[in-house]
Parts: C-alpha cells; sequence; structure tokens
C-alpha cells in the first residue's frame, strides 16, 4: 500500500516468475545430467559419472527429482565410492600379481570384475587363477590319499613330509586330522 514502492509490484512479480522459471529449467538440466550419469554407470564408465554430475550445481545436489529415485550427491557419492574401490582393487592385484602372492587373489579378481566386467584382461587372469586352484585341488587330494595310504603303512615321516606339499591355505580339518595322527 505504501505509494513508493507501487512501482516494484510489477517488477517483482515479473523477478519472481524468472527465478521459477530458472529453477525449473536448472531441475531440468539435472534431471538430464543425472540420467547421464546412470548411463554412465551402467556402462562402467564412473569418472565421466562423476564429471557429469560435478555440473549440477552444490546447492540443487541434494534436492530430489520427481522422475528420478535418488538425489544427485547420492549418486555422486555411490560413483565416488566404486571408483575409488576399483582402482584400489586393481591396484591391489597388480601388486600381488608382480609379487606372485596368488593365494586368496580369485576373490578379489572376481569381485573387480563385478565393478568392471568391461575389463576384459581380468578374465584371463582369472581363468589362470581358477586353473590354479583346481591343480592345487586335485594335488591336495591326490596327497592326502597318499598320506592315508602312509598312514596305514606306519610310515609317520612320509605322511608328515607328504602333508608338507599341501598349501597352508587349503588345508582341510581332515588333513590337519591325519597331519596330528603322524605327529
Amino acid at each position: 500500500p505504501d505509494l513508493r514502492l507501487r512501482q516494484q509490484k510489477d517488477w517483482s512479480k515479473h523477478f519472481l516468475e524468472e527465478v521459477e522459471s530458472g529453477r525449473n529449467q536448472q531441475l531440468e538440466r539435472m534431471g538430464k545430467l543425472l540420467s547421464e550419469a546412470l548411463q554412465h554407470e551402467q556402462a562402467y564408465d564412473y569418472s565421466s559419472g562423476i564429471h557429469t554430475l560435478e555440473q549440477v550445481p552444490e546447492i540443487l545436489r541434494g534436492v530430489s527429482i520427481p522422475d528420478q529415485s535418488l538425489t544427485a550427491s547420492a549418486l555422486l557419492s555411490r560413483l565416488q565410492e566404486t571408483q575409488t574401490e576399483s582402482q584400489c582393487l586393481d591396484k591391489l592385484i597388480r601388486q600381488r600379481v608382480k609379487s606372485r602372492k596368488l593365494n586368496g587373489l580369485l576373490s578379489e579378481v572376481e569381485h573387480l570384475l563385478k565393478l568392471r566386467p568391461d575389463r576384459k584382461d581380468l578374465l584371463k587372469i582369472k581363468d589362470q587363477l581358477m586353473a590354479r586352484e583346481a591343480k592345487q585341488c586335485a594335488t591336495r587330494e591326490k596327497t592326502f590319499a597318499t598320506g592315508l595310504q602312509l598312514l596305514k603303512e606306519q610310515d609317520y615321516e612320509g605322511v608328515l613330509k607328504e602333508l608338507e606339499q599341501i598349501d597352508a591355505d587349503l588345508l582341510q580339518p581332515e588333513i590337519v586330522q591325519l597331519r596330528e595322527e603322524a605327529e
């Protein structure tokens, strides 16, 4: 009602419409960026998804969009965690392969393949590790059978010597029991 402010009334109405229009445009753009980031995630290109979501203004990252089930900050966090985990596993696998510490590596390779199924080099490593594990299991079974036979023959030193060939990671309760009986 103040006469001095009446001239501002039209301006304020127009300004509020512009602000609402700008907000709607930002939300629409954010929806497109979220969709694009989800596509990058499905393609296992986590760094591109992170880059896409970094284009969302900081103030809007926590805002929910009606057609999206998650916020930009939640998706950004998930992509960053997945990328970090993927990089750490990759580094660990490279170090362990280089130092020839292969026991238990198969589970880590399989976990990285779940995060990055696009990595064909890991498939080769997985196949090699599976073949190695199968060979070790076959050797363990053969050695265990030989150990049982030696125990029947009362060759206790032979049993212990035979069981030393089995890798400590592949020991089973029956093998431990056989070793204890021989000792």
